[in-house]
Order: structure tokens, then C-alpha cells, then sequence
């Protein structure tokens, strides 16, 4: 029973490091994609110490659009990546309740590999936060300030 304990024990790590990863994920993406281009232009606005006037409307509505978009694309990839994750988390909870039924002959290292396919998730997220990031530049760009 020492081994099942051990196991229970690693098991149950591996659910509180994803569950912290997700939590640093959301944190970074949180800070950088939604607090950062509002940032530049509140920047801009406090450093003019006046209200930006728009210069090309056509253009600020196609950056405002590629915004939206990215957000939604961004919010696509971190589902992605936290859907991943909570599967597995409920695969190694699901060994847990074998372990405690004393059902532990199923379990098999090949069983508890964790199989991720973050990589293509991840760049999606972090392009999408690129993208937001130069769409609020292309806003701030067209905006002139109102003397």
C-alpha cells in the first residue's frame, strides 16, 4: 500500500502544478492582452493632458475589429490549453479513485504519461496578444490630439 500512496501523493502534485500553471497563464495573459493596449492609449491620453481626437476612422474601426478578433482568438487558444489540461487532471483523478478501490493493477506508467499539445495553443495565444498589442498601436497611431 506504500506504492499506491506514493502514487496518490505524485498524482495529486501533477494536479496542483497544471492547476498553478493555468493560473500563472491566465495572469499573464489577463495583465498583458487586456490591461496593456488600454495602457498605451490612457498613457497617451494622460501625457497629451487632452482628449485624442480620431484622424482616420476607417482605420480605427479596422484596428478596434482586429482587437475583438484577437481577444476572441486569444480566449479560443487558453480554452484550448485549460480544456487540455483539466482532461488529464480528471485521467489522474480517475487513477486516484481506482488507487483508493484498490483497483491499482490497470495503472500503468504508459497510462499516466502526460500527452500535451500545448505548443500550437500557446502561439496562437501569444500572436493573438501580439496582434491586440499592434492593433492598439494602429489605434493610437490614427488618433491626433485636439489643441
Amino acid at each position: 500500500m506504500q506504492l499506491e500512496d506514493k502514487i496518490i501523493e505524485y498524482l495529486s502534485k501533477e494536479i496542483e502544478t497544471q492547476t498553478n500553471n493555468l493560473m500563472t497563464f491566465r495572469t499573464r495573459v489577463s495583465f498583458a492582452a487586456l490591461i496593456g493596449p488600454f495602457f498605451l492609449l490612457g498613457s497617451l491620453i494622460v501625457a497629451a493632458r487632452r482628449l485624442p481626437k480620431a484622424n482616420n476612422l476607417w482605420l480605427i474601426a479596422g484596428g478596434l475589429l482586429l482587437m475583438i478578433l484577437s481577444y476572441l482568438t486569444l480566449g479560443w487558444a487558453a480554452s484550448e490549453i485549460e480544456r487540455h489540461t483539466w482532461h488529464q487532471c480528471n485521467v489522474w483523478r480517475g487513477f486516484i479513485a481506482e488507487i483508493f478501490g484498490g483497483n491499482s493493477k490497470n495503472i500503468t506508467a504508459e497510462k499516466l504519461e502526460f500527452r500535451e499539445n500545448f505548443r500550437r495553443a500557446y502561439l496562437v495565444s501569444y500572436g493573438a496578444m501580439a496582434i491586440a498589442f499592434a492593433s492598439a498601436l494602429l489605434i493610437i497611431r490614427y488618433l491626433t490630439l485636439v489643441e
